[in-house]
């Protein structure tokens, strides 16, 4: 017999799946959720672990390799500053007199090959000296080397003060070397040797070393005999010509030791890597990760006749599967990365060495640093397997109690339980009315009183779902009847444009168009144009989740409208989408007129500039003429009285004012144009200074005024600027300092360096400006509004100088006080040269 398509099943089957369901399987999910649980929270604090560790590690790297990186640098800068001294010194000697010392002159020797030598060191140890003979060697050259050699004494002191200087040296153009400590030069270098043909000489010339200052070579084997090492090298000029190179010799041994004696945990060790990608240093531990044996000795069986630098195998550039890894390495000053090394992970931190160039890398193999937790990541594995195996064996027991149990419950309420069900089965169909039995369980008994209460409540909600319902349908033709009371158009439709829903008083608009087969879309109602812009916006707000917005004209009865339309997805689940689309026609038309009215502006601007220009041009024309026949008149003497001179004089004057007035307004009109041209160049402060002090004197003694320039302080420094526009915004700040002073007053010029510009200060004891006043007086024709203001002028002099600055990528500013005076000040940028 079977019920609602399924197999009937006796009571005790039942109830043990019952039990099964709601006992059994809980606690066994329970079991799995804790199990699970135990290897999330165990793996989450494994990650976390892994994770603070890996941030740890990063940082603790990054600290050794700063600090390391750092120290180098210091102890390379160190050798920088001793080259520059000894280049100084080296200069001096070049231009001093020759002084040879009866010692040296016996152990200097000459063969008939023309190679110019020591034989033996001095007494208290001095420098070997070796002219290669490449060059021939005459009388001028053995006085150059006697000069030279006086720095003998310098070169022993500096090398023995600084223990990583292997050696100190000066190659000249000629091949000249003199080489402090002393060695048999004849045994070690090559006879007729061309010095400039190396790197230690080469690469501090005009064409490696433009800005001529210290530069440091790649590792290279010396021809001197000290092995693999790096020079520091200064390029010596005089009168514009490349004498020499002196430099000093650090041993690539001295640095690899260095870098062998810092203590790196988990086993890690330090490298070196230069500036072209070559391996400087590195110890035993790290030569099997990289493939190499590292080379700090070489055997000289013959002298070194050219460059010779470490093969390709050392070049960290060359290898092709840790590609990314050098890209990082020479883009990045520091940085911290994982590795693959030899088939094992490692992680590797990097720094800079400053000065040099060089790389500091430090090296940890990752499985050592994640050994310990490896280890307690495997216990607790195994600690997860026993908690499983006890749930297991929990459960067994568990399970076969139930089924016992199952059987005696099964008998206890085998018939309550069919009545119960009888009522449940009638409440299903729907009749929800029922009288409780009476039974002897007491469960039972409230079981049954349950369902039969279950029953009645269900009866009264469905009553209330009906009546619910009869509302939503109220409530549905009342928001239909109100969206169409609107002026906007709300159109529902799918995603291909056709329309489920429209409400609008614009209904009629759909019958000057034709349906196509699909019914009405929003190709029909706005017209094929619209409608796939409208419909290609659908894609857009259902991946983005946003709305979206498009302007359109529509033709509604022959008028042209403009409308605005917002599209929005109804449900993110959902195909549907809404149109509400909303008449903007006035808004449109009134920023179509703004539009229009702000091109007009604009014209009339450009009008406005280009009459200023051609009327500007017209008068200088004109005032130079004038000015020119006035002067010719001053000039004429003989034929003009004392009063005809002083109106003459009047003329020139005033002509020469009105001049200044006009170039005044047309810089003015160029520069509000954008059409000025800057010559932005190098200006030495103290050359400018001069140019204008002149010019100033003259103003300050037709005044009584004082003009102190104190420039001592910034005149070694140039600046980047326009001259002529520079010395014209000074004169202009000058002139006004000047021409608004107190009598007697006192107009002071000074200077400073900031970080990357220089700042420009005009002080004066003059009538100071009101604060009302400060923002209008870089406004263009702008004067103070001062009733003693009786001084000519067009007020565009501070506007021009102000655009003049901003041009040029300055800034201009200005603090006054009334009866104390104003200070004005601009910034323009620092040069380099």
């Amino acid at each position: 017999m079977k019920s609602r398509g399924r197999e009937q099943t006796s009571l005790s089957r039942w109830i043990w799946l019952s039990f099964f369901k709601i006992a059994l399987i809980p606690l066994v999910v329970i079991g799995v959720v804790f199990v699970i649980i135990y290897f999330m929270t165990n793996m989450w604090s494994q990650r976390t672990f892994t994770s603070y560790m890996d941030k740890s590690i990063a940082n603790e790297m990054l600290i050794i390799a700063d600090s390391e990186s750092g120290t180098i640098s210091q102890q390379l800068d160190g050798i920088s500053e001793s080259v520059d001294l000894y280049a100084k010194q080296l200069l001096r000697a070049y231009d001093g007199p020759v002084k040879l010392t009866e010692e040296d002159a016996a152990r200097l020797k000459w063969r008939d090959d023309g190679i110019y030598y020591t034989e033996a060191d001095s007494k208290t140890g001095g420098a070997a000296v070796f002219y290669s003979g490449y060059v021939p060697v005459g009388e001028p050259e053995k006085d150059k080397t006697a000069k030279l050699l006086t720095t003998q004494y310098l070169m022993k002191d500096m090398q023995q003060s600084n223990p990583l200087i292997a050696s100190i040296y000066i190659n000249t153009f000629d091949s000249l070397n003199i080489i402090y400590p002393y060695f048999d030069v004849l045994s070690q270098y090559p006879l007729y040797m061309d010095i400039p043909g190396y790197n230690f000489y080469y690469e501090a010339d005009e064409a490696h070393n433009p800005e001529r200052k210290t530069v440091w070579t790649d590792s290279y084997l010396d021809p001197a005999g000290h092995g693999w090492m790096a020079s520091a090298i200064k390029p010596i000029y005089r009168n514009g010509k490349l004498e020499g190179v002196a430099g000093i010799d650090i041993t690539i041994g001295t640095i690899v030791q260095r870098v062998l004696n810092l203590s790196i945990p988990y086993d890690g060790y330090c490298m070196l890597v230069g500036n072209d990608g070559m391996l400087i240093a590195i110890p035993a531990a790290g030569e099997g990760d990289w493939g190499v044996n590292e080379l700090t000795d070489h055997h000289y069986q013959e002298a070194i006749l050219q460059d010779t630098f470490k093969p390709d195998a050392f070049n960290l550039l060359q290898r092709s599967d840790i590609t990314a890894f050098t890209n990082m390495l020479f883009e990045e000053e520091t940085g911290v990365t994982r590795l693959m090394l030899t088939d094992d992970y490692h992680e590797v931190a990097w720094s800079t060495i400053d000065g040099i160039g060089w790389k500091l890398i430090i090296v940890l193999p990752t499985a050592n640093i994640y050994a310990e937790s490896n280890h307690i990541r495997s216990q607790i594995t195994e600690t997860g397997i026993v908690i499983i195996a006890g749930f297991l064996a929990i459960y067994i027991i568990y399970y076969a109690v139930l089924f016992r149990r199952a059987f005696h419950i099964a008998e206890e309420i085998g018939t309550p339980l069919r009545e119960i069900n009888d009522v449940v089965l009638k409440i299903g169909e729907g009749e929800y009315f029922h009288t409780s039995p009476v039974y002897m369980v007491s469960e039972l008994a409230e079981t049954s009183e349950g369902i039969v209460r279950m029953g009645e409540h269900l009866g009264e909600a469905n009553e209330q779902l009906m009546s619910t319902q009869r509302q939503l349908i109220q409530s549905q033709r009342d928001l239909e009847a109100l969206v169409v009371a609107l002026e906007d158009i709300v159109i529902e439709c799918d995603a291909e444009g056709n329309i489920l829903n429209l409400w609008s008083d614009k209904m009629s608009l759909l019958q000057e168009y034709e349906k196509d087969e699909n019914g009405y879309t929003v190709n029909t109602f706005f017209g094929r144009e619209v409608g796939e812009r409208i419909t290609n916006q659908f894609l857009k707000v259902a991946r983005e989740g946003v709305s979206s917005q498009i302007e359109f004209k529509l033709k509604d009865h022959d008028v042209e409208r403009w409308y605005q339309a917002k599209i929005v997805q109804i449900a993110k689940a959902s195909n549907a989408f809404a149109v509400s689309a909303r008449e903007v026609t006035e808004r449109v038309m009134m920023e179509q007129s703004v539009i229009a009215s702000k091109e007009i502006a604009e014209k009339a601007n450009l009008s406005k500039t280009e009459f200023i220009a051609q009327l500007s041009n017209e008068l200088r024309t004109s005032l130079n003429a004038v000015l020119g026949f006035a002067q010719v008149l001053k000039y004429d003497e003989k034929s003009l009285d004392h009063n005809q001179m002083e109106a003459v004089s009047e003329i020139i004057n005033a002509g020469a004012h009105l001049l200044s007035q006009t170039n005044l307004i047309f810089n003015y009109s160029r520069v509000e144009s954008g059409a000025i041209e800057l010559n932005i160049e190098s200006i030495k402060m103290a050359d400018l200074f001069e140019e204008v002090s002149s010019i100033v004197r003259h103003l300050s003694s037709q005044t009584g005024v004082e003009v102190q320039i104190r420039t001592s302080e910034c005149s070694e420094y140039s600046i980047l600027a326009d001259r002529v526009r520079l010395k014209q915004i000074l004169i202009n700040l000058l002139s006004n300092a000047i021409n608004y002073n107190k009598p007697d007053g006192t107009v002071v010029v000074y200077c400073e360096a900031l970080d990357d510009c220089m700042r420009f200060h005009v002080v004066d004891t003059g009538y100071g400006i009101p604060a009302s006043e400060i923002e209008n007086i870089f406004t263009p024709f702008y004067r103070i509004q001062q009733k003693d203001n009786t001084k000519d002028g067009s007020g565009i002099g501070l506007s021009v100088s102000k655009e003049l600055i901003e041009a040029m990528e300055g800034q201009m500013g200005v603090e006054s006080t009334v009866g104390e005076g104003s200070h004005f000040w601009f910034d323009l940028r620092l040069s380099d040269v």
